[in-house]
């Protein structure tokens, strides 16, 4: 049996034009972060995981911006990209205003979240099966090393409701967990996601 290390998932930090997106469609557009924000959250998630941290992160400058900040400041940590950490593909809703996506599209997405896809991107089910396959295998080919994951609020929540699940033994709806504050740092518990 691999021996697994501690496990932390982090939230990108707040956006640098964060009124201009709060009511927007943004999963997998690529926006900026706001700098002072991500250099505030470097400091204190460096100063909270220990030295030589295998740091993975979404390729999507909102992590890769604050990944590349706490990699400056842990000794002996490693930095690698994932696709498989972005944010939900939200086809051709991406950088839509909320209120601008048809009533009736919306209404087909609150009714099967987990499966639905009609706007060309991904389903909620899709987003769950390559973020758990990303966390298994680094937290597999990590073994006794710490790991950090630095990505968006609905692959945290995909793996809480992983985590969850194990835990209950029944199935948890993603859509049931709570978001995750930008800059939150949580530690994943991996044997009850594995």
């Amino acid at each position: 049996m691999v021996a697994i290390s501690r496990v932390w998932a982090l939230r990108h930090s707040r956006l640098a034009d964060a009124p201009q997106f709060e009511a927007t469609c943004y999963g997998a557009t690529d926006v900026r972060v706001s700098s002072r924000d991500a250099e505030a959250i470097a400091i204190r998630v460096s100063a909270t995981i220990p030295d030589g941290t295998r740091i993975v992160t979404s390729p999507l400058v909102r992590c890769d911006a604050l990944a590349r900040k706490i990699f400056e400041r842990v000794a002996g940590s490693s930095l690698q990209q994932d696709a498989r950490l972005a944010e939900m593909d939200f086809g051709r809703w991406e950088g839509l205003a909320w209120c601008d996506i048809e009533r009736d599209q919306l209404d087909a997405w609150a009714a099967d979240p987990m499966h639905y896809n009609g706007h060309g991107g991904e389903s909620v089910a899709q987003l769950q099966t390559r973020v758990r396959a990303a966390f298994l295998e680094h937290t597999q080919s990590a073994g006794e090393l710490p790991s950090l994951l630095v990505t968006h609020n609905g692959p945290i929540r995909c793996l809480l409701a992983a985590m969850q699940a194990t835990q209950t033994m029944k199935a948890i709806d993603v859509m049931q967990v709570q978001g995750i504050s930008y800059g939150e740092l949580i530690e994943l518990h991996a044997p009850q996601i594995l």
